[in-house]
């Protein structure tokens, strides 16, 4: 019998491989439905903070529909007529630039979007040159500048190689307003 194991050897260890093997499968299944659980709680743990956010917001719909009200009577009107709103837009930017001593190269609309009943053309603008102060004054006048509703996107600023302590600005300006009758 050496070499050869008994048949009730041979049993044992075929119980025990069964055994380790049902071991196997309840550990893979078990770890799987524990790795579903912890999805499923933090979907439902973002899904309770996306509630609690959206229920504070509908709590304060009229502070947030009388800041809108405030903002809307701000915002510049053109009658829906008027297709030149571009135009309008691109005159403001390029006074407030010579105001400023700020030189445009090129500006041009890129569009005209809806959002409710708010519009918003952007307006690209390359090429720009000007000193450091001119163009913070600039930069500031745009956001500022009375009967306008004008916000400064996207804005690449790099030194000006060819002309020390000026810079060239690449950006883009959102010019938001309402159409009206």
């Amino acid at each position: 019998m050496s070499g050869n194991l008994a048949l009730r050897d041979q049993a044992i260890l075929a119980g025990f491989g069964v055994l380790v093997l049902y071991g196997i499968a309840a550990f893979a299944w078990f770890g799987s439905q524990e790795q579903a659980w912890r999805k499923a709680e933090k979907r439902h743990k973002t899904a309770l903070e996306q509630r609690v956010n959206e229920d504070k917001l509908i709590r304060e719909r009229a502070k947030w529909f009388s800041a809108y009200e405030t903002e809307r009577e701000k915002m510049p009107q053109f009658s829906s007529e008027n297709q030149n709103v571009d135009t309008h837009w691109l005159s403001v930017v390029g006074e407030l630039a010579a105001t400023n001593h700020v030189a445009l190269q090129s500006r041009q609309a890129k569009g005209e979007e809806q959002a409710g009943d708010v519009y918003v053309l952007t307006l690209d603008v390359r090429n720009v040159e000007a000193s450091l102060k001119s163009l913070t004054h600039f930069l500031y006048d745009l956001q500022t500048a009375p009967n306008t509703m004008m916000d400064v996107g996207r804005i690449d600023v790099k030194p000006n190689n060819q002309q020390k302590g000026y810079l060239k600005v690449n950006f883009t300006v959102g010019c938001a307003y309402m159409r009206g009758e």
